[in-house]
C-alpha cells in the first residue's frame, strides 16, 4: 500500500517506490519471501491499475476513484489485484487484510467503506464464477482476471 500510495501521489516508478517502502521502513521487518510477494503485488496492481480502478468505480456508489482518499484507493488496489489475479489467496483474506490496514492508515470511515466495496466485488466474483462453473482456486496465468 505504501509503495502504491507513493507512486499515486508522486509519480515515481514502481521499483523505486517498492525499494523505499520496503527498504526505508524499519517498521516493516519482512522476510525475503514477503519482500518478493510485496513487490509482486505492487507491480501487478500498478500494471492492472486501469482494470482494478474500473472494478472499484463500478462498485462505489457516487464516488469516483480519483475522489477517494489515496490511502483507501491504494489499499483497495492491492486487495482487488489479489482477488482478480492471484491464486491461492482466499477473497475473505484479501478483504480482511485490507480492512485491517485501513484501520491503521485510513480514516474512521475507511474500514467500512473498503469492506463494502470489496465485499461487493466478492459477491460479483462468486456470482460470475458460479455461472461459469469456475472455482476460486482455478489456475491463474497472471495476465487475465481469474473469473
Amino acid at each position: 500500500m505504501r509503495a502504491l500510495y507513493q507512486m499515486d501521489l508522486s509519480g515515481c516508478g514502481p521499483r523505486r517506490a517498492v525499494e523505499y517502502a520496503i527498504g526505508d521502513s524499519p517498521d516493516l521487518p519482512l522476510s525475503p519471501h514477503a519482500k518478493e510477494y510485496a513487490e509482486s503485488l505492487v507491480m501487478g496492481a500498478w500494471a492492472h491499475r486501469e482494470a482494478i480502478d474500473s472494478e472499484i468505480a463500478s462498485l462505489a456508489r457516487d464516488w469516483s476513484v480519483g475522489r477517494m482518499s489515496p490511502t483507501d484507493r491504494n489499499v483497495m488496489r492491492v486487495a482487488v489485484y489479489e482477488m482478480l489475479y492471484v491464486d491461492g489467496v482466499p477473497m475473505a483474506t484479501s478483504i480482511d487484510e485490507a480492512v485491517e490496514i485501513a484501520k491503521i492508515y485510513g480514516s474512521a470511515d475507511s474500514p467500512r467503506f473498503i469492506n463494502g466495496i470489496l465485499g461487493g466485488l466478492a459477491e460479483k466474483l462468486r456470482a460470475t464464477r458460479g455461472r461459469s462453473g469456475a472455482e476460486e482456486s482455478q489456475e491463474d496465468t497472471g495476465s487475465e482476471p481469474r473469473d
